[in-house]
């Protein structure tokens, strides 16, 4: 029985730092037909395309408690709402949230967030606004437009096939995109933000600051560049 229980204590730890989370409960959210986020406040959050509406948080009971949902028609607010707890929960925990939408068009993400959106192959016009530093992870996304807004100290990788690519950063992020093949681009950014991309057809770029913005392909180039900034191609 000794033997037993000490094995167990490994796939104990193993469970809490696999979630982040010790103790973890889950809770279901009551929604109406959604195609737009916005986000608020250092959730990991897990978009996922389907066929319902849904969304759905991961943490301890207690910060559980502390996440309110708003809807304006087809906007979906999620924050957390502190006023409630009246201090006592100062030490808030990770909360992992999933949410399953058959479209999305705009996305606003603000804080340390963890950002991860999969399954998005057939869109029109997509808009994804980061702020603070955010991680992202876009593992495939497919659409004619698709619009981003960098500010602070991003991270993102994207891969997948669109028709308008659209950047602006500002702050320092780092955007991985050259396998988010793209047959026109615009970017514009300011300060420090090192940007990759693959562009096939055009690349305009309007860089001021630090920026750095390395391509693939071989398109026509259009480039405004100021201070330290530079455009190349990748080696």
């Amino acid at each position: 029985m000794k033997f037993k229980l000490l094995s167990l204590i490994p796939l104990l730890f193993l469970t809490i730092n696999l979630f982040g989370i010790q103790n973890p409960t889950s809770k279901n959210f009551r929604v109406n037909a959604f195609h737009s986020l916005e986000i608020g406040n250092a959730f990991e959050i897990h978009i996922k395309k389907g066929n319902v509406f849904s969304i759905s948080a991961l943490g301890r009971a207690e910060d559980l408690q502390e996440i309110e949902l708003k809807q304006n028609g087809n906007y979906l607010h999620v924050f957390r709402d502190t006023k409630w707890s009246w201090g006592w929960n100062k030490d808030s925990k990770k909360v992992i949230l999933n949410i399953t939408m058959p479209k999305i068009i705009n996305g606003e993400f603000s804080g340390a967030a963890k950002v991860f959106i999969n399954g998005f192959t057939d869109e029109e016009q997509v808009r994804l606004s980061f702020s603070g530093a955010s991680k992202v992870d876009i593992a495939e996304i497919n659409a004619d437009k698709l619009i981003l807004d960098f500010s602070g100290a991003s991270k993102a990788t994207l891969a997948g096939h669109v028709g308008k690519l659209e950047i602006e950063t500002s702050g320092a992020s780092h955007l991985i995109l050259d396998e988010l093949y793209a047959r026109d681009i615009d970017i514009n950014s300011s300060g420090a933000s090192h940007i990759q991309v693959n562009a096939q057809k055009t690349l305009q770029v309007d860089a001021s600051g630090a920026s750095k913005i390395t391509y693939k392909g071989r398109p026509n180039i259009s480039k405004d560049v100021s201070g330290a900034s530079f455009v190349q191609r990748a080696d």
